[in-house]
């Protein structure tokens, strides 16, 4: 045989293995109906191995290994296809562990093969919800040596027993459901595949924690595929029951994860029902293929009996879709529908009618909607009295309606004649007041702050301007060796200045006594400047790339972020200090933990680089302006493009940008800063 052959000889084995222990005969002739060549071998291979697994699965204790490693064996806990489950003692620290011995291959590379990716996609998954690995090693047991695991002991119920027996309510069994999720979305986003999901695999203890365990026959995404030999067929693995059926049919090279998904489809509408969705629990591989081809896939409702929620069954009936297109694409979508339908909302993959979206929003403001039927009704009733009324009161009701309109257009002739003389006034102040602001800032200042010449209606944002212009004590800080600064930033606290010069130099200032505190070069002239929110860190972009984190005042280097990476010079620091967003270059967008450097990133579509970015509204959002003014928004969280607006829309004169800064005043009012080379634009 080839080394192809004998791998897929080793597959077989393990199908057989994993029909057997969920009690379905399978012979090897039914096994190879797409390999007949290999039929003998299969024989074979199954005769050399059956007098060990005879000997695996004896539960006798003089028959049991007494030591493994450092480990003093109790009991034998479980037994699976490719490998053997053992409850273990630790004296350091003192503990009970469990223990997975490898069983024995054909192929003793095999073996070492499916250990070491075990063991790989183990050490990936360091994630809260998955048992933690403590050793690894090798052991002599009946003649043979075996690969072992040592790792967290999880004592409790499968999610299914579970759930009967705590006779948890839908709500209470999709917040368990959806526990499980967020732990296999962790692992889906370190880019493993469990395939094999099913209810005997996921384990909730005392304290209502779920595990998801066996992660025997996952595979690495990327990883998996290079080390795939060629020439060989796509061969399903996982659990016939909960199976996808692009895996099933072999229609895909290789599960990902909306196979995943499926199966979770699955342990939920058992969860949910009490039953399998299509009854595939006692039916070998052929027949579970043929019932899918054959039987769509029952309702909720139509298993249980009774009328279920639409909004559940579209969710149940989504997991199992056929097409893996068609259905959930990752479990981002998943959570978040849970979390609408558990907030009482529709989830996004189903839309609502009209009648319906009505009465979802009465539910759930039943004061309001009651206010607003009483207002209606009131109305009707007010419109059938008019209508059945006589002549003579709607000629007088219309006479009535015709000097109403005749007065309230006077009244607006004189309210608009009365703004303009007050604006015409209020602008003749303005003049004066800005040709004495230079003589007499202190005269000046009063002016603007007296209500008889500027009532409150009238402070627009001219007055604004004046008057931060005369209420500021302006001080110079003077560079020695006359180099000009490039960018500046006050701390929170408006005690320290930091400035980046020309010659790639960095300065920390006291703007009280105009001191200078700190002193150091390699930084890009036109680099950003931010401040953690208590002021005691500030960020910069070096010049040969990363983004330096110092502390204030005295500049020391606390660590660099990416230093690698030659960020442009833009970049912006959360409000919370937690989150940084970067560009790298000109078509990417990153968001950097200020504290893991884990990134997360994606490519942007601009004719025009980008002139400046910012976070907006509490860090929900991310927002940018190109050079050729189109704004773009982001959401914080998902880095999904939210809007596009073309600022020319506002002003055809937006173009040619060179800086572009986003400001919200304690008043809440939020100014866009617009800069092209000798003029300056503000947008509200």
């Amino acid at each position: 045989l080839s080394s192809a052959d004998r791998l897929r000889v080793d597959e077989l084995i393990d199908e057989f293995e994993l029909a057997a222990d969920e009690g379905k005969n399978v012979s090897p002739e039914e096994l190879c109906r797409h390999e007949p060549h290999l039929v003998l071998a299969l024989k074979s291979g199954l005769d050399q191995l059956l007098q060990i697994d005879q000997k695996l699965q004896l539960t006798k204790s003089e028959l049991l290994p007494d030591q493994i490693g450092e480990f003093e064996v109790i009991e034998q806990i479980g037994i699976g296809g490719s490998g053997i489950v053992f409850r273990c003692r630790q004296q350091d620290p003192n503990r009970d562990v469990a223990v997975k011995v490898f069983k024995p291959t054909l192929d003793p590379a095999e073996q070492r093969r499916r250990f070491l990716r075990e063991l790989r996609v183990n050490e990936t998954l360091n994630i809260s919800g998955i048992p933690e690995v403590f050793q690894t090693g090798v052991t002599d047991w009946h003649g043979g040596r075996c690969f072992w695991i040592a790792m967290q002991l999880v004592e409790g119920f499968s999610i299914d027993d579970f759930v009967n027996g705590k006779n948890y309510s839908t709500t209470e069994t999709l917040r368990l459901f959806r526990r499980i999720c967020e732990i296999l979305q962790s692992a889906h986003r370190k880019g493993v595949i469990h395939r094999d999901i099913k209810p005997s695999n996921i384990l909730v203890d005392e304290e209502e924690i779920p595990y998801l365990l066996d992660f025997g026959i996952a595979s690495i995404v990327n990883s998996d595929r290079k080390q795939s030999p060629t020439g060989m067929t796509n061969i399903p693995k996982g659990t016939t029951a909960w199976m996808s059926p692009e895996v099933m049919n072999g229609t895909v090279s290789n599960a990902d994860v909306r196979s995943d998904i499926f199966s979770l489809g699955v342990v939920l509408f058992q969860l949910l029902t009490g039953k399998h969705p299509y009854g595939a629990e006692e039916l070998t591989i052929v027949q579970v293929a043929h019932r899918l081809q054959s039987q769509p896939i029952p309702k909720l409702s139509t298993v249980v009996g009774r009328k279920q929620a639409r909004d559940l069954e579209t969710i149940v009936a989504h997991f199992l879709e056929m097409i893996p297109e068609d259905r959930y694409q990752n479990l981002d979508e998943v959570i978040r529908d849970i979390d609408l339908l558990l907030s009482g909302n529709a989830p996004r993959i189903r839309s609502l009618s009209l009648p319906e979206s009505v009465w979802r929003w009465c539910s759930r403001r039943r004061l309001l909607s009651a206010i607003s039927c009483v207002a209606l009704f009131s109305v009707l009733f007010g419109l059938s009295s008019y209508f059945s009324s006589t002549v003579q009161i709607r000629r007088y009701a219309t006479e009535l309606e015709e000097k109403n309109e005749k007065l309230l257009n006077q009244s607006f002739e004189l309210q608009t004649a009365l703004s303009a003389r007050h604006r015409t006034i209020s602008n003749a102040r303005l003049s004066l007041v800005q040709g004495s602001l230079a003589k007499n800032s202190e005269y000046a200042l009063q002016q603007l702050n007296d209500p008889h010449f500027f009532p409150q209606a009238l402070r627009n944002f001219a007055w604004k301007l004046l008057h931060s212009q005369a209420d500021v004590q302006s001080r110079a800080i003077l560079n020695p060796r006359g180099v000009a600064p490039c960018s500046a930033e006050f701390s929170p606290d408006g005690e320290y200045l930091v400035t980046i010069c020309n010659d790639q130099s960095l300065q920390v200032w006291s703007a009280q006594n105009e001191e200078l505190l700190f002193e150091t070069t390699d930084y890009r002239p036109d680099s950003n400047i931010r401040f953690s929110p208590n002021g005691e860190n500030f960020y910069g972009i070096g010049s040969e790339g990363g983004i330096f984190v110092r502390s204030c005042p005295d500049g020391h280097l606390k660590r660099t972020i990416h230093a690698e990476t030659h960020f442009r010079r833009l970049f912006d620091l959360s409000s919370n200090g937690r989150t940084l967003v970067a560009l790298p270059s000109n078509d990417r967008l990153e968001l950097i933990d200020a504290e893991t450097h884990e990134t997360e990133g994606i490519k942007i579509k601009t004719q025009l680089p980008i002139v400046g970015i910012w976070f907006q509204n509490q860090d929900q959002h991310i927002g940018a302006v190109t050079r050729n003014g189109i704004w773009m928004t982001w959401d914080a969280r998902t880095l999904e493009i939210l809007d596009t607006t073309d600022l020319k829309v506002f002003h055809p004169d937006i173009r040619s940008l060179n800086f572009a800064k986003l400001r919200t005043l304690a008043d809440g009012e939020s100014w866009l800063l617009l800069t092209k080379k000798y003029e300056l634009g503000l947008l509200v």
